[in-house]
Order: structure tokens, then C-alpha cells, then sequence
């Protein structure tokens, strides 16, 4: 056989394995930011006049539910539930700290709820 011959064979058969590798490539979502707002109380809020850091702030990207918790708010439990499917996931964080939750990715409309020592935090999501 002619040189030639297996070079094309081997340009035929790069192609195809860069093709295939590609093709299997995860692709990776866009970050979805939710916000998390504290459940009002009783007592009037008071209003910081210069900007401050939210207590929580959470994001969803590719099946993985972040929280991370920028103020001490004590013992957190975090429920989260898909409202259409039923799943529920949960995790739990004292004081400073990062949750990281797996949920199925599934479609749906998510609902979060953070109890903690210094009050309830809810959000939610839709994907």
C-alpha cells in the first residue's frame, strides 16, 4: 500500500476521534442566581445607608445547588423541594459556611427554605 494511503486513514480516523471526544463533552449551564430574602418580622427592619453584604446568597448551575452564608446565622437547616416532581434535598450548616446540595436537575419549580437561629430565609428557582 501506498503511503499516501495511511495517511489518510490516520487523518480519517483523527477526525472521527475529535469529533466523537467533542460530542461527548458535558455542556455546562449558566449559573442561575437565586435570591434569598428573609421572611419579614414583626418588628420594622432597619435600613443600612451604605450597601451590605447579603446573609445568604445561593446559585444553581448544572444540577448544584450552592448556599453560601456570608453572616454567623447560627444552626441553618436548608430544604429544598422540587414543587412539580416532590423530590426534597436537605443540609445543614453552623455558623459561617458553604452548603453544597446535589438535586437531580430534573425541570421544575424549586422551592428553598433556610430556618436559622436569626430567622427563616426562603427563594426559589425554575428550571
Amino acid at each position: 500500500m501506498k503511503p499516501s494511503y495511511y495517511k489518510f486513514v490516520a487523518l480519517l480516523l483523527a477526525l472521527f476521534i475529535g469529533t466523537t471526544a467533542y460530542a461527548t463533552n458535558p455542556i455546562y449551564d449558566e449559573p442561575i442566581t437565586i435570591e434569598i430574602s428573609k421572611q419579614k418580622q414583626d418588628r420594622p427592619d432597619i435600613k443600612p445607608r451604605s450597601l451590605v453584604e447579603q446573609d445568604i446568597e445561593a446559585t444553581y448551575c448544572d444540577g448544584i445547588l450552592t448556599v453560601v452564608f456570608n453572616e454567623n446565622l447560627g444552626d441553618s437547616n436548608i430544604t429544598v423541594t422540587n414543587i412539580s416532581s416532590g423530590e426534597v434535598w436537605s443540609d445543614s450548616v453552623s455558623g459561617y459556611g458553604i452548603a453544597t446540595l446535589f438535586l437531580s436537575g430534573d425541570e421544575g419549580y424549586y422551592y428553598i427554605s433556610i430556618e436559622t437561629d436569626n430567622g427563616q430565609y426562603t427563594g426559589e428557582f425554575e428550571l
